[in-house]
């Protein structure tokens, strides 16, 4: 059968799976969403008096005790003993009622309960909840327990990439293998050349992975530039509640200035950063300020310039961070965000950065700041996509090296043991071809203890 009669001879199947394997991909993130916004129903948390008389022994307190009134704390208010947001509503004289964000995954937390004319505070496990989690003083956290749904997701879309990579590779790999077996060629080539195109493949899928993970841990250094840049304006901002437009300036200059020169990657510095040009927004995603580096402010005019935008707040506004911003108007977004930049303001691209940014994948990262469970703001930034888009492809050219040396080590050592098993089946050839000439003194001896001796054996 020709490669081209066998590759059409499985092509239903084959088309089928694919077809399979796309659908998987593009309905996965639609039910993550489905399954999120069920997963995050809020946890009913209530204190009801009298409390059971052994949890009442444990904590040395009276079954109704005199309360003032309760919080609940955990790592969702950092352990907070007094954050008014977490006080538990009483109902009545008897009993106090909170509807708690949930979040994936384990959730501890413990009540802060006030007692009249006592000062400080009693904590408390939930009475009501046998699963518990011991804590570094030795008492016990309530525990709730959630299906981690972004742990789930993650590995699912790892597994369905995987496959589909997976199964690319063998469509395109197996119809060369039947052809390359058909050829008129040596064994021991036909096996070397076969199980290096295996190895390739196996290289080619870790290769994937392994880039994938790179990118991830950039997003994380990213993420927490970000943050960074949040526990710097905090504080310099902290006598304005909310803070000015021209405080948040300040505060965003006090935080990029130091960062004079480009990123370092051998040396360690707390005054490099990987962002460089941030703007803070408000909830409705409008720019309450914007602030670049000092050594980015002349070239971003020069490319607002070029580009035909009056200044460089609109470069970004209707430029960079169209993308962004546009969606921000539609929807608001919990979650960080990273995108590439609106496609009319790459035509000043260098080549060397739009390599950088396709190997990197994005350029802006969009962080929302949470108070309260609500949406209070944003950070938006440009990533310095010549610095990790460059290390990218360093990286990936050393693994295409290694996966070279590894391909070239593979070939030597099946050509050998081709050769060694393809030399005793030349000498069962000749034998036989000998027996067929009248030659029935031929001797043959075969001695490489496995089958084809057993063979050669059988035959004598």
């Amino acid at each position: 059968m020709s490669l081209i009669g066998h590759y059409l001879y499985y092509w239903k199947f084959r088309l089928s799976l694919l077809v399979l394997l796309a659908s998987l991909l593009v309905a996965l993130p639609h039910i993550y969403k489905i399954v999120q916004r069920f997963n995050l129903t809020p946890i009913a948390l209530q204190l009801s008096l009298p409390l059971p008389a052994d949890f009442a022994d444990r904590h040395q307190l009276p079954v109704n005790p005199d309360i003032e009134k309760v919080f609940v704390s955990g790592h969702f208010s950092d352990w907070s003993g007094d954050d008014s947001f977490y006080q538990l509503q009483q109902l009545d004289e008897t009993h106090w009622h909170y509807m708690l964000a949930a979040k994936p995954g384990d959730t501890e937390y413990r009540f802060v309960v006030y007692l009249k004319n006592q000062p400080d505070p009693v904590w408390l496990d939930d009475p009501t909840n046998p699963a518990y989690k011991t804590n570094p003083f030795g008492q016990r956290n309530s525990l709730v327990q959630r299906l981690d749904i972004n742990r789930v997701y993650t590995v699912a879309s790892l597994l369905l990439y995987g496959l589909t990579l997976s199964f690319l590779l063998y469509c395109l790999a197996e119809p060369l293998l039947h052809w390359l077996l058909q050829l008129a060629m040596p064994f021991h080539r036909k096996l070397a050349i076969s199980c290096a195109m295996l190895v390739v493949m196996a290289q080619l899928v870790l290769l994937a992975y392994q880039f994938y993970e790179h990118r991830q841990l950039i997003k994380q250094g990213i993420i927490d530039n970000v943050h960074m840049l949040h526990l710097s304006l905090v504080q310099q901002t902290q006598t304005e509640n909310p803070p000015s437009e021209q405080a948040l300036t300040q505060a965003l200059q006090i935080f990029l200035e130091p960062a004079m020169v480009r990123v370092e990657k051998y040396t360690a510095s707390l005054e490099q950063i990987t962002i460089s040009d941030v703007a803070l927004l408000d909830a409705q995603g409008r720019i309450r300020s914007l602030h670049h580096r000092r050594q980015n402010r002349n070239i971003q005019q020069f490319r607002a310039t070029e580009l035909g935008f009056s200044s460089t707040e609109q470069y970004f506004v209707e430029g960079i961070w169209q993308p962004l911003l546009s969606s921000l108007a539609e929807q608001p977004e919990r979650s960080v965000r990273f995108t590439s930049k609106s496609a009319n303001v790459t035509a000043i691209d260098t080549p060397e950065t739009r390599l950088a940014e396709l190997m990197l994948g994005f350029s802006n990262v969009l962080v929302p700041i949470i108070h309260n469970q609500e949406v209070s703001g944003y950070y938006i930034a440009s990533i310095q996509v010549k610095l990790f888009g460059q290390e990218l492809l360093r990286i990936a050219m050393m693994n295409l090296l290694l996966m070279l040396c590894i391909l070239a080590l593979t070939l030597a050592l099946l050509l050998r043991i081709g050769r060694h098993i393809t030399r005793h089946l030349q000498q069962l050839t000749q034998w036989t071809r000998a027996i067929v000439q009248g030659n029935f003194d031929s001797q043959l001896t075969i001695s490489s203890n496995d089958e084809i001796q057993t063979l050669a054996e059988h035959f004598e």
